[in-house]
């Protein structure tokens, strides 16, 4: 006696034909055995592969197929099944039983090589170990689908061990989540989808989502958390078929929506988003059926050596083998890219992700913290960790804001709502001819790529939102673009993004193993060229002819002239645009035991700023190729040819150096502006007194206000006598920004910084950086960049003037400092996100940073005072403090003091001694500490 089978489904007009096949090669006599049948149903399953590759080289649809191949292996196992007879008894006395596929063969998702997924259901009466029913004796227990040439070991379970399982497993679970009834109790079967809908689905719907989006981290990370990698993974792989797999897993838990035109319908995705996904789901399928039918076994990895013959196969016709093989992985890479950036975003506006927390240690301090913000911020919201746009027409009204906004979340290190994304999408539009050309936004993206430790995350971000390829085109030519070296790991845009993040990950690394290359950073005072440098490192690649260093500087000189980058930074983009690979090939290939080399090489670098950038693109470069392109072995060879040809340019003093060509074009700059305002000897004194730095920060506009500044104080002192000369003070709110600037013009003089730090405090105003300098004529001129606590980021004119009143009192000496910095402090109220031992103070001295001075790190919660405590500490500890390097982010400080010894016979010299720098770091470390604790300055 047979059991009723389930009735397969035809798809095609290829189906057919399968079908009528099926009818003559799967015919079972009545009461013979599929086992007399055998050579018959082991060709069947070779013929209808051989049906299905025709009709997949004629253009079937990726999806089309696959539910062709399933169709086909349910027309061979429902004849399998017919062909065993179930014994002349009554069927009652058999165990109730189901033949159900699950998972790929269960969704009718089956390639032709993909593992066939079988579940023998019974009813419970089924005896373990004892094969009791003629399917699962010939099945399971003789091997009869082997014997046939199909590879499968089907499960067998009750109802309860099912759910059992299902509920041990997420991938047991997700895979009977998708089954379909092949033969067997229609009944049973359905009474298993109840119970696991009853037991596996609902009250698990978090659990299942925490599984599954831990599982997507997991899977994401290993796989290189990028959709374009040289070699992809279709099924596992980032924008792979299971990143498209788990947004619907996901959402049917979540919103019981079972399909994309589920989602669409409960205003979850766009009919744009469904449509790519749905192309790119076939596509997918398309090249994986074509892999499985070259190659005639299961694979998912797209080796390079696969890539030309798979293109040919898929029908590109491009006459140059290279032109194949870009046209079908350019297709290919956006396909995986859509599906990556859609299912990333969905998956944020589905809210399946969880919130980021807030952990303690330094690094997530930098990297993770997201503080709910209290106010609004040029047109945008930010809110536990993402921006927000006020209306929808923040950005028509400000065209800048577009750019402006990657900086906002890149200063705020936060992130970009779904919502806000397409906000973004939809107003690309914007970048025309104007905005290009717009000096407020060349300004602001110069600034972005200045921001060390935040440049590649935002830069992706701004990348997938599609505005940085607007911007700039020489990148966005580059966009899903193949990589033909067999080293390399990703795409080229990818693997340019990659880069930036590796140079971001050494800043943020604060506590990594080699200091050396983070020094080099620390260094570094125009980082943004750095950035650009390795922005634009490969760009040559989008052009044909050329090696692509030598277009590629063509395409950074193009870039350069429209950001309108200063000589010097011109000058140091091209070198490393066209020598970026230089360094590399020198300290692998050549003697560096030969001075001769060491001198060659030195002579091609120029000079120690493009030597110091040369070698960390170097560095970032190789690791952004592919993890195993860097080692101990290729470090020692590049750190010895740095060291070795910095000695050489340290000497070389005598040549014209890109710091005198750009302090010629600033000066040109101000004389220009300045004409009628400015005296030419004020402009002289003021280039020949400020150190060599300040005209690496400051642009001619701001110089020209100092100048100005430094002739009113000395006009004050004409007036009020050499003793009663008060400090000028210039205010100006950044608005796009978010921060007050405050900058003071005065005599220097023993704990001049100290003092003004604390006046900011006992005024009430946090300060966020900080820039000091000193002419050689003792005027200083120091910068801070100031909120005012609670909903204002700006200083209001009451804790100005205040500022200036304290000034004015203190150096009358009618001020008790440190009375009003204690005062200030004891009515502040500490945040609540704030912990005072969240994050442990560390105080580091280094003499490597500089050969002049000594540089004194200290890491720290952020509080008010700080500054003044420390500063106040120094002068305590009688160092002269010359340079400071102010960094406030997200409530954690990381300062960098440059002192040199203030008096005694080591007088102007950096700190040396053993005891000296414990002294100092102790004193510092001690002093931080107690205050802390006690909630009060320790003084």
């Amino acid at each position: 006696m047979r059991s009723t089978l389930a009735e397969p489904v035809p798809v095609s007009r290829v189906f057919d034909v399968i079908r009528t096949e099926a009818a003559l090669k799967l015919a079972v006599a009545p009461e013979s055995h599929v086992r007399d049948a055998l050579p018959r149903f082991k060709e069947f399953l070779p013929w209808a592969n051989r049906r299905l590759r025709e009709w997949h080289e004629e253009g079937a649809g990726g999806r089309e197929l696959c539910t062709a191949c399933s169709g086909a292996l349910d027309l061979f196992l429902a004849s399998v099944l017919a062909g065993i007879p179930l014994g002349n008894g009554s069927p009652a006395r058999l165990p109730r039983l189901a033949v159900v596929a699950h998972g790929g063969y269960g969704r009718e998702e089956l390639s032709p090589c993909s593992d066939v997924d079988l579940l023998f259901l019974h009813d419970g009466t089924l005896k373990k170990g004892v094969r009791d029913h003629p399917w699962v004796q010939c099945v399971a227990g003789e091997g009869l689908l082997w014997d046939l040439g199909l590879e499968s070991n089907p499960l067998c379970f009750s109802i309860d061990e099912a759910i059992r399982h299902a509920n041990q497993d997420m991938v047991s679970k997700t895979a009977f989540l998708e089954t379909r009834l092949l033969a067997g109790d229609r009944g049973l079967f359905s009474e298993f989808s109840k119970v696991l809908a009853d037991k596996c689905v609902h009250g698990h719907e978090n659990e299942y989502i925490e599984m599954r989006l831990q599982d997507q981290i997991d899977r994401r990370s290993k796989f290189g958390n990028s959709a374009c990698m040289v070699e992809p993974n279709l099924k596992n792989g980032c924008g792979g078929l299971r990143d498209y797999q788990n947004l619907l897993w996901m959402a049917r838990f979540r919103y019981g929506a079972r399909s994309l035109e589920a989602l669409e319908s409960q205003k979850h995705i766009t009919a744009e988003e469904r449509e790519a996904l749905h192309a790119a789901h076939d596509f997918l399928l398309r090249v994986r059926n074509e892999l499985h039918f070259r190659y005639a076994k299961r694979i998912d990895v797209l080796h390079k050596s696969f890539q030309p013959s798979v293109a040919t196969g898929l029908g590109y016709s491009s006459r140059s083998p290279s032109g194949r093989l870009e046209e079908f992985m350019g297709d290919l890479y956006a396909h995986m890219r859509n599906v990556y950036l859609t299912t990333k975003t969905v998956e944020r506006r589905l809210a399946l992700l969880p919130q980021p927390k807030r952990l303690p240690t330094f690094k997530q301090f930098l990297q993770q913290r997201k503080e709910r913000a209290q106010y609004p911020v040029d047109g945008f919201k930010f809110i536990d960790g993402e921006v927000y746009p006020e209306h929808e027409q923040v950005i028509q009204a400000d065209p800048r804001r577009l750019m402006r906004l990657f900086l906002h979340a890149q200063s705020r290190q936060v992130v970009l709502h779904p919502h806000t994304v397409q906000l973004v999408k939809q107003s690309l539009g914007l970048v025309d001819r104007e905005f290009l050309k717009d000096e407020h936004v060349r300004t602001t993206f110069l600034e972005i790529l200045g921001y060390r430790g935040q440049v590649g995350r935002v830069l992706h971000e701004m990348h997938e939102a599609g505005l940085l390829g607007r911007y700039l085109p020489e990148f966005g030519r580059l966009t899903c673009k193949v990589q033909h070296e067999f080293f390399h790991q990703y795409a080229v845009d990818e693997h340019t993004l990659v880069c930036l993040e590796k140079l971001d990950e050494l800043w943020n690394d604060q506590q990594c193993s080699d200091q050396r290359y983070l020094e080099v950073f620390r260094g570094l005072d125009a980082p943004h060229v750095l950035s650009l440098a390795l922005l634009l490192h490969d760009a040559g690649k989008a052009e044909k002819g050329e090696r692509h260093e030598i277009s590629g500087v063509k395409i950074a000189a193009r870039v350069a002239r429209r950001l309108q980058l200063d000589p010097a930074a011109e000058e140091n983009l091209l070198f490393l645009v066209e020598h970026h690979l230089l360094m590399a090939q020198v300290s692998q290939k050549r003697d560096l035991d030969d001075p001769a080399e060491i001198q060659e090489f030195a002579q091609r670098v120029g000079s120690m700023d493009q030597l110091r950038m040369l070698l960390l693109l170097t560095r970032s470069d190789s690791l952004g190729t592919n993890n195993q392109m860097w080692n101990g072995f290729k470090d020692s060879l590049i750190w010895t040819l740095y060291t070795r040809a910095a000695e050489l340019l340290l000497e070389q003093t005598h040549r014209i150096s890109t710091q005198q060509v750009l302090e010629q074009h600033l000066s040109q700059e101000v004389r220009r502006l300045g004409r009628g305002v400015v005296e030419a000897e004020d402009v002289d004194a003021h280039f020949q007194g400020m150190p060599s730095r300040y005209f690496r920060v400051f642009e001619a506009p701001t110089i020209l206000g100092d100048i100005r500044m430094v002739r009113e104080f000395k006009e004050s002192r004409l007036r009020e006598g050499s003793g009663n000369s008060k400090p000028v003070v210039r205010w100006h709110d950044d608005v796009d920004r978010g921060f007050t600037e405050a900058r003071i013009c005065t005599w220097d003089r023993a704990g001049l910084f100290s003092r003004l730090t604390g006046s900011l405090s006992a005024s009430g105003l946090s300060i966020l950086g900080a820039q000091v300098f000193t002419r050689n004529d003792g005027i200083a001129i120091d910068t801070f960049y100031v909120q005012e606590s609670g909903k204002n980021p700006y200083a209001s004119p009451a804790r100005r003037s205040g500022f200036e009143e304290n000034l004015e009192k203190l150096f009358a000496g009618r001020l008790d400092l440190d009375a009003e910095v204690r005062q200030a402090i004891r009515a502040e109220a500490v945040p609540a996100w704030i912990e005072v031992r969240e994050l442990a103070v560390e105080v580091k001295l280094d003499n490597r940073a500089s050969s002049k001075r000594t540089a004194i790190e200290v890491i720290a919660p952020d509080r008010s005072g700080l500054l003044y405590v420390i500063s106040k500490t120094l002068a305590k500890l009688q160092l002269d403090l010359q340079l400071a390097k102010i960094c406030t982010e997200n409530g954690a400080v990381t300062d960098v003091f440059y002192a040199v010894e203030g008096v005694g016979e080591h007088a102007g010299l950096p700190v040396t001694g053993e005891s000296r720098v414990q002294q100092i770091c102790r004193t510092l470390q001690s002093e931080i500490e107690a205050w802390f604790e006690r909630g009060k300055q320790p003084f």
